[in-house]
């Protein structure tokens, strides 16, 4: 029940457990575990259980499952995932197939956290393997069982026999360890992996090669230049909204997804990427996508800095590409008279540093996922003044209290009041100049021909969908494949939380007989 985010995790969270809900690649919220809901309050819902659904042990699904598992998790407040439903402050059945839910206060995002990483584990199994569930053992009712897991080497997944749905065309998935990019890169092409998660590079070798093809996702992160606004630590020159507003002026973000992202990313907007689909609007762009010189440098003039400002960007490898990406940063901002010096860290030094509350640093480039694919996820804690200091994740320390009301406002909203919400926050943000939005990149991955019936899910937490019925994820192989196996590639995944940047994944999955292909299935990871 308990996971983290990433490839790996997402991947097989989402074929071994099943939870009460689950997001459909529109984004939308659908019925997964539990058949409807009703909403009696903003603070109590009510949920109706799907039947004759067992446990990959046997064991029966039910009410009393539900409840066993949510007060396994309220009641550590250690888990991973404790902070995600914390809000929740009871759990009871009502009979053997329905649930009801009991906040501690209204959440916008209750039915969507419920469908990520909250999948229902089997009670039985839970006190029979003790301390080593979650690692070495996972009993769910989704379909696929979780079979071995040995560390830095392999996961094993194989099709679920007691699944109450349709079975899935792949019957094995054996999760392998591949750290290199070009080893990867070199598996599909030669077949032996048939998905892989791709960078801007790949894309472009192979995007003209017969045979393979290159998939593009809707971009569930953003690229920024963060400005420290701590008048203890910062350049005090940071804490003038001139010369944050300069700063966006002055850089070309077209150039950087031309050049940089060899086309592969959108120009950066606002905080909340194309992904979060209820909330995308580029009509709140305020900063040209190609920069403006001439306004960047009269804003500096404005401020008080004709004669130019001298910054430090602290950089690491948050992306791949983070040092170009900086570079081409600094050569925007000097051009306005920004003189920039580059302090290029170690990831783990550079998140250390952000995350510190007290870091000595001015500019600060990262991506950032959220704390959820949603829009509070996206802003909720990033730019609130009640998530400032050690290890908390509104990183730039903006202190702005009508930002703050609005970003509590939209942790409650309604689903027609999450647009215009998320509007005015990200209006709020622009005009202040709260950071330097950079860009989206697109998620990429390639695929061989004998990919079928495969769509990139737009939430990250889902890893790579393979069969989902609820969702209508059903991904089966071509009979023209020659090859017995199916793979999938993960690159490195940067994240400012210091979760394991140097994961990838190889997946080959083979289908079963009924549709003339093959059975075995292998995924490799770093």
């Amino acid at each position: 029940m308990f996971v983290q985010f990433g490839p790996i995790t997402g991947t097989v969270q989402d074929e071994v457990y099943e939870g009460l809900t689950a997001q459909a690649f529109n984004g939308s919220i659908v019925p997964d575990l539990a058949v409807n809901w009703t909403e009696k309050t903003a603070t109590d819902y009510v949920f109706n259980l799907r039947q004759n659904v067992l446990f990959q042990d046997g064991t029966p699904f039910n009410a009393s499952a539900v409840v066993y598992n949510f007060d396994r998790l309220l009641n550590n407040s250690a888990s991973p995932r404790y902070g995600t439903v914390s809000y929740i402050s009871n759990v009871t059945a009502n009979g053997n197939y329905q649930v009801e839910f009991k906040l501690k206060s209204v959440s916008s995002d209750f039915l969507r956290d419920l469908a990520l990483g909250e999948g229902i584990a089997s009670p039985s199994a839970i006190e029979k393997y003790g301390s080593s569930f979650g690692s070495q053992y996972a009993v769910g009712t989704g379909p696929y069982d979780f079979v071995t897991w040995v560390q830095n080497d392999y996961v094993e997944l194989q099709a679920n026999p007691l699944y109450w749905g349709p079975k899935p065309a792949i019957k094995t998935i054996m999760i392998d360890v591949v750290p290199t990019d070009s080893v990867r890169l070199l598996q599909l092409e030669s077949g032996q992996a048939q998905l892989v998660e791709l960078n801007a590079q790949d894309a472009q070798s192979i995007q003209n090669k017969s045979g393979l093809k290159v998939l593009i996702g809707k971009p569930n992160e953003f690229i920024t230049i963060s400005m420290n606004l701590n008048s203890n630590y910062t350049n005090p020159a940071l804490l003038n909204p001139l010369v944050r507003e300069a700063i966006n002026y002055a850089i070309n973000r077209s150039q950087i997804v031309q050049y940089v992202e060899l086309g592969y990313a959108q120009p950066g907007i606002g905080p909340i990427p194309p992904a979060v689909q209820d909330a995308w609007n580029p009509s709140v762009q305020v900063y040209p996508f190609n920069g403006n010189i001439t306004e960047a440098k009269l804003l500096l003039a404005k401020a008080g800095y004709a004669s130019g400002l001298s910054l430090s960007i602290l950089t690491a490898g948050f992306t791949e590409d983070y040092l170009q990406v900086t570079e081409a940063v600094q050569a925007d901002l000097e051009q306005a008279g920004i003189s920039v010096s580059i302090n290029s860290q170690s990831f783990s030094t550079a998140a250390g540093i952000l995350l510190a509350g007290n870091g000595t640093w001015s500019l600060g480039f990262h991506n950032w996922g959220g704390t959820g694919l949603s829009a509070y996820g996206l802003v909720g804690e990033f730019y609130n003044e009640a998530d400032i200091g050690y290890f908390n994740w509104n990183l730039q320390q903006i202190r702005d209290s009508n930002l703050t009301n609005m970003l509590n406002e939209l942790a409650v909203a309604n689903e027609s009041q999450i647009l215009p919400l998320s509007n005015a926050i990200q209006t709020r943000i622009l005009q202040q100049a709260y950071g330097a939005i950079l860009y989206y990149p697109d998620v990429l991955e390639g695929a061989t021909g004998s990919v079928q019936n495969y769509n990139i899910h737009p939430n990250p937490f889902y890893g790579y969908v393979i069969f989902n019925p609820v969702i209508g994820a059903d991904v089966t192989l071509g009979s023209s494949s020659s090859s017995s196996s199916v793979g999938v590639s993960l690159l490195p995944t940067a994240l400012i939380s210091a979760m394991a940047t140097s994961t990838m994944l190889i997946a080959t999955f083979a289908a079963g007989i009924s549709r003339k292909l093959t059975t075995a299935m292998k995924i490799s990871i770093h």
